[in-house]
C-alpha cells in the first residue's frame, strides 16, 4: 500500500505552505476514481441526452456521436465495478484513459471545440493525476496527456472536412463541466491547505472570493456581452435583410405601378378596343380566328419569320412604337406587349413564341374572370426573352367605363434584382431569395437553383427561430430570412412567398463578437490574475505581523518574559499586539508576586495551624470559642470577630464569643439571630452553609449594623458544619472596604471546619465527663448506704448525699407505712 508524503515548501516569512499531492491510501485512491467516474458516467448521459436531441441520424458521424456518450456512460461503470473488485490501477486508467478520449472525438467530429476540449483536458486530467491515481501511474499519465494536448492541437491545426457545426448549447454544456471540475480541484485544494498555516486560509479566502467575485463578475459579463453583441449582430443583419426585402418589394411596387401607367396610355386603349371590334360572330368564330392567327404566328416564329404580315403589323402598329419606347425607358423591361380582350396580340416589343395569349396561366390571372388583378410570376427562363425573368400581367382598363379592355404583360428581366441581392456583407455575407411552390428554388448570383422540399422545410423549422447558425450550402453559416412584402401598395407583391434569406460565414459573422468577448474575457483574466497576486501579498502582509506575535509568544513560552512584540499599528492586529504586550507584563507581574502571594497564603494557613494547635488542648467549650475569636482578630488582623452557635431547637443563632470589649458586651446581652432572618448576613451564610462575602457593608441591604462595632466595613461569615450539619456561624470584620477575597473565604471555611469539629469534640468531652461524674457519685452513695445498719440510717445517709450532690441546704423524705401512716425524715 502506498504511503501519502506531503511535499511541503517554506515561503519567505517562513510559514509553511504546499499541499499533499497524493491521496492517503488505495482506499482512498479507489474513492476518488470512483467519484471521477460517476462524474463521466453523468456527463456521458447528458451529453448522450444533448446529441440525440442534435443530431438528425443522417450520416455514420451522427451515430458515432450519439453513440460514444452512451459508450463513455457504460464504460465508466463497468471501470467502478472494475475497482470495486481490487483492480485498482486498471479501473482509474480507465477512468483516466476515458476521460483523455471525450476531448479527442470532439475534436475529431465537431467543429470550434478547440479551446473547449483543451481546457477541459487539462483540468480534469490534472485532477484525476493529483486524486484518483496511484503515484505509479503518474510518469506515463502526463506523458499520454500531453501526447493527447498535441493530438488535439494538429486536429485543430489540419481542419478536418464534415464536421459537426458546434451548437451554441454545446459551448455551455462543455463550459458548465469545465467549471464543475474546476470547482472541485478548487475545492480539493482548499482542504488540502486549509489546516497548514494562517496565511493558507487567508490566501484561500482571499483567492476563493477574487474568483467568486471575478468569476461571477466574468461569467456576467461574457453572458451579458455574448447576448448584447449577438443581439446587435442579429438586429444589423437582419436590419439589412429587412432593407433587401423591402427594396425588392418596392421595386416590384415601383414596376408595377410603372406598368399600370403604361396601361393608361391612349394609343394603347383605342388599340384595345380597335382590335375588340375586329371581332364579328359568336364565341366560336372568334376563338376560330384566333386559333388560326396563333397557328399562322407559330409558324412564322418557327422560321424566324418577322416579315410575315401578322408579325410585322403587331411589330411595327402604334402600340408597338409606344411600348419600344417604353422599353428604351425602362430597358429591364425586355419584352412588352398586349392583348385584347379575347388574348390575342395587339402589339409586342419582339416577337412572341405565339400569339394567342389567354390560355395562358398568367392572362387568366390578370383577366380574373373579368374582375382584372395584377399577377407577377416566379423566375423563370422567358424563351421569348431569352434570359431568365419575371412576368407582370395586369388588366388595361377602359378610362371611361373601367371595363377590362385587354391585358398587359411585360417580362422583367430578374437581373435587375442582382444589384439589390448583390450588396454583401463582409466577404462572404450574401443575401439569396426563397422560392416557394410545386419546385421549391432560391435566386442567388443572378442564377436559379432549385432544392429539396424537405432541405427547405428544415430550414424554413430553423430560420423561423430568428438568427440561427446551421450548415448552408454545407459551410457553418449564421442565416436569417425575412419575406418580400411591400409596404403599400399591391397585395400581388405581399402574395408572393418570396423569402429574403441572408447567409454568412459563422466564423466571419462571429468574428466582431468573438473579438470582444475575447477582448472581454483577456482584460477580466489579467484582473483575476491581479486579484489573486493582490490577494496573495495582501496575505503576506496580514500574517507577517501575526507571524511576528508569534514568534514571541514562543519566546514568552520559553521562559523569556522580557521579550515584546512590535505593536506599530493601531488596527486589530496592533491592539492584539499591545494586548499580547499587556499581557505578558501582567505575566511578569504576577509571577513576580506569586511568591508573595503563596508566602501570604501559607501565613494565612500557618495562622490557622496555630489557632487549632492553641485550641487543640482546651477541653471547655467556652474558653475554647473566646480563644479562637481572639486569636483570629489578633493574627488575622481584623477588627473583630466572634461565633454564633445554633441553639438547641434549631431555630437562632447565639452570639456565644465574641472578641474584645464589644464582643463580652454582646455575649453578655445574649444576642442571637433567628435563623430566617432576611436582613443577615449571619444567618445568610448557615441557610445557604458557604461563606457570605461583603467587601462593603454601605451597599449590602442584607448588614444589620451594630453600634458597638461602628468602624466595620467588611464582613465574612462562613458556616460551621460538622457530620453535614450546621452548628454556628464564624464571622469576621474589617474595617477596610474590599478587604475579603475568595482565598479568605478558602481559608475562614478550613478555619471554621476545624472549629466545629473542635466545639465537637469538646462538647462530646464534656457530656462524656459529667456521664462519668454522676456515675461516681452514684457509686459514691450506694457505697455509703451499704454501710448502714438501720432504715432511719440508710435514709439518712441517702438523704444527706443527695443534697450534697445537687447542693440543697435541706432535703426532705417520706415514707409510707402498711397502716397508712407516714413517716419523715429530714436532714439539714
Amino acid at each position: 500500500m502506498t504511503q501519502s508524503k506531503p511535499r511541503d515548501t517554506k515561503d519567505i516569512s517562513g510559514i509553511e505552505v504546499g499541499f499533499t499531492q497524493q491521496p492517503d491510501s488505495d482506499a482512498q485512491v479507489v474513492q476518488n476514481a470512483t467519484w471521477a467516474a460517476v462524474f463521466l458516467a453523468v456527463a456521458g448521459l447528458a451529453f448522450f441526452g444533448f446529441a440525440i436531441s442534435t443530431v438528425n441520424f443522417l450520416d455514420w458521424e451522427d451515430y458515432i456521436l450519439v453513440g460514444f456518450p452512451l459508450f463513455l456512460a457504460v464504460t465508466s461503470l463497468t471501470s467502478i465495478f472494475i475497482m470495486q473488485r481490487g483492480h485498482l490501477a486498471l479501473g482509474s486508467e480507465i477512468v483516466f484513459a476515458l476521460n483523455l478520449i471525450l476531448p479527442v472525438v470532439l475534436t475529431i467530429f465537431v467543429r470550434d471545440t478547440f479551446w473547449s476540449a483543451f481546457s477541459y483536458s487539462v483540468v480534469s486530467t490534472a485532477l484525476l493525476v493529483w486524486r484518483a491515481l496511484p503515484r505509479r501511474s503518474w510518469r506515463w499519465s502526463i506523458i499520454v496527456t500531453l501526447t493527447i494536448l498535441i493530438v488535439i492541437v494538429i486536429v485543430e491545426l489540419i481542419g478536418l472536412p464534415n464536421r459537426f457545426a458546434n451548437p451554441p448549447a454545446f459551448n455551455t454544456f462543455i463550459a458548465i463541466l469545465i467549471s464543475v471540475l474546476s470547482v472541485a480541484f478548487i475545492v480539493q485544494a482548499v482542504r488540502e491547505t486549509w489546516g497548514r498555516s494562517m496565511r493558507n486560509k487567508l490566501m484561500a479566502a482571499f483567492i476563493g472570493t477574487t474568483l467568486v467575485a471575478a468569476g461571477t463578475l466574468a461569467v456576467y459579463v461574457y453572458i451579458s456581452t455574448n447576448n448584447i453583441l449577438q443581439q446587435s449582430l442579429e438586429r444589423e443583419l437582419f436590419e439589412h435583410t429587412d432593407e433587401v426585402a423591402n427594396s425588392i418589394g418596392a421595386l416590384f411596387n415601383e414596376q408595377i405601378n410603372i406598368i399600370t401607367t403604361l396601361s393608361l396610355n391612349e394609343i394603347l386603349q383605342q388599340s384595345a378596343e380597335d382590335a375588340n371590334n375586329t371581332y364579328e360572330g359568336d364565341d366560336s368564330a372568334i376563338q376560330s380566328i384566333l386559333e388560326t392567327n396563333d397557328a399562322r404566328w407559330r409558324a412564322a416564329d418557327a422560321a424566324n419569320n418577322n416579315a410575315d404580315p401578322l408579325v410585322k403589323k403587331n411589330l411595327t402598329n402604334q402600340v408597338a412604337l409606344e411600348l419600344l419606347e417604353f422599353q428604351e425607358a425602362f430597358p429591364n423591361h425586355a419584352e412588352v406587349f398586349i392583348t385584347d380582350v379575347y388574348g390575342g396580340l395587339a402589339g409586342t416589343t419582339n416577337r412572341t413564341s405565339d400569339y394567342y395569349q389567354a390560355d395562358e396561366g398568367w392572362w387568366q390571372a390578370a383577366y380574373n374572370d373579368e374582375q382584372g388583378a395584377v399577377y407577377v410570376s416566379e423566375p423563370e427562363f422567358d424563351d421569348s426573352a431569352g434570359a431568365l425573368a419575371v412576368q407582370i400581367a395586369l388588366p388595361i382598363r377602359s378610362d371611361q367605363t373601367g371595363e377590362i379592355i385587354g391585358i398587359l404583360r411585360t417580362t422583367y428581366l430578374a437581373s435587375a434584382l442582382v444589384p439589390i441581392l448583390g450588396e454583401s456583407v463582409g466577404e462572404t455575407g450574401k443575401t439569396d431569395i426563397f422560392i416557394p411552390g410545386e419546385v421549391i428554388s432560391y435566386f442567388h448570383e443572378g442564377q436559379l437553383d432549385s432544392i429539396q422540399p424537405e432541405q427547405y422545410a428544415e430550414f424554413q423549422e430553423a430560420a423561423e427561430q430568428g438568427m440561427v447558425t446551421m450548415d448552408f450550402e454545407n459551410v457553418p453559416s449564421v442565416v436569417l430570412q425575412t419575406p418580400v412584402k411591400a409596404s403599400e401598395g399591391y397585395q400581388a407583391v405581399n402574395d408572393l412567398g418570396w423569402m429574403v434569406v441572408f447567409h454568412q460565414h459563422q466564423e466571419e459573422a462571429f468574428a466582431p463578437v468573438n473579438a470582444q468577448i475575447r477582448g472581454a474575457l483577456i482584460v477580466m483574466t489579467i484582473i483575476m490574475v491581479l486579484a489573486v497576486a493582490a490577494a496573495i501579498a495582501l496575505s503576506i502582509f496580514l500574517v507577517r505581523p501575526i507571524t511576528q506575535l508569534t514568534q514571541t509568544a514562543k519566546e514568552v513560552a520559553s521562559g523569556n518574559l522580557d521579550s515584546r512584540a512590535n505593536a506599530i499599528s493601531t488596527d486589530e492586529v496592533g491592539t492584539l499586539a499591545s494586548t499580547f504586550n499587556s499581557m505578558t507584563s501582567q505575566l511578569q507581574e504576577t509571577l513576580q508576586g506569586l511568591e508573595q502571594r503563596v508566602a501570604a497564603r501559607t501565613k494565612d494557613l500557618e495562622i490557622v495551624a496555630e489557632v487549632g494547635t492553641a485550641t487543640a488542648t482546651i477541653l471547655e467549650s467556652r474558653r475554647l470559642l473566646q480563644e479562637v475569636v481572639d486569636l483570629t482578630k489578633e493574627r488575622f488582623n481584623l477588627y473583630h470577630s466572634h461565633i454564633y452557635l445554633l441553639d438547641e431547637k434549631g431555630e437562632n443563632l447565639v452570639l456565644t464569643a465574641g472578641a474584645g470589649e464589644a464582643g463580652r458586651v454582646m455575649v453578655a446581652e445574649g444576642r442571637l439571630i433567628p435563623l430566617d432572618r432576611e436582613q443577615s448576613l449571619v444567618a445568610r451564610a448557615a441557610r445557604e452553609r458557604q461563606g457570605v462575602t461583603v467587601n462593603d457593608v454601605t451597599q449590602e441591604p442584607d448588614h444589620l449594623p451594630n453600634p458597638l462595632l461602628p468602624d466595620t466595613r467588611s464582613e465574612l461569615a462562613v458556616p460551621m458544619i460538622v457530620g453535614g450539619n450546621v452548628i454556628g456561624v464564624f464571622d469576621i470584620q474589617s474595617e477596610q472596604v474590599g478587604r475579603f477575597s475568595a482565598t479568605d473565604v478558602n481559608i475562614q471555611t478550613t478555619l471554621a471546619a476545624q472549629l466545629a469539629t473542635s466545639i465537637q469534640n469538646v462538647r462530646s468531652f464534656e457530656l462524656s465527663q459529667k456521664e462519668a461524674e454522676l456515675q461516681s457519685l452514684v457509686n459514691m452513695i450506694g457505697s455509703r448506704i451499704q454501710r448502714t445498719t438501720t432504715i432511719e440510717e440508710t435514709l439518712q445517709t441517702a438523704i444527706r448525699e443527695l443534697g450534697t450532690a445537687i447542693g440543697a441546704s435541706r432535703v426532705k423524705a417520706m415514707v409510707g407505712q402498711n397502716n397508712g401512716s407516714a413517716h419523715t425524715t429530714a436532714v439539714d
